[in-house]
């Protein structure tokens, strides 16, 4: 398949920093970051994909705070002790892997994360409900996905 450029003007009033402005594309139930440029003169931000479904313009987010967002998420789920600490050292040590990624490979907080949405799928309908499960994982891929976790 080869590959399409997509180009997307945003109006930089919506972004307190413009250049956290990004291209996301939603493919497989997740959105993707795309993103080749952001030109911060004609506010337009382009991309690279495969395909054409839906594409947003979204602001960056910092995966060591949506992986804190989600401790946070799952502290007041009321669940079991044992199932928190579980899930929340998960993320943790994917946080703690990232923080000693910055330059280097981020292939431990990728495991990590497989690891907790392993889990959050194992107790999903168990220790987790369904809706939980499903507000979890999809953060996770999220995370995955912005750190470049294959």
């Amino acid at each position: 398949a080869s590959e399409i450029n997509v180009c997307i003007k945003y109006d930089p009033a919506g972004y307190a920093d413009p250049s956290l402005a990004r291209l996301f594309h939603y493919e497989n139930n997740n959105w993707i970051d795309v993103t080749t440029s952001n030109d911060m003169v004609n506010y337009v931000v382009c991309g690279k994909t495969s395909s054409l479904s839906p594409f947003a313009v979204f602001k960056r987010i910092d995966p060591i705070a949506l992986l804190s967002e989600l401790a946070i998420r799952i502290r007041g789920y009321g669940l079991q002790s044992g199932i928190t600490t579980s899930l929340t050292s998960k993320l943790q040590n994917a946080v703690n892997a990232l923080r000693a990624a910055k330059t280097n490979s981020s292939t431990s907080a990728c495991n990590m994360i497989d690891a907790f949405i392993n889990e959050v799928t194992a107790q999903s309908d168990k220790a987790l409900t369904l809706n939980q499960a499903s507000e979890l994982i999809p953060s996770a891929r999220t995370v995955q996905s912005m750190v470049g976790c294959r």
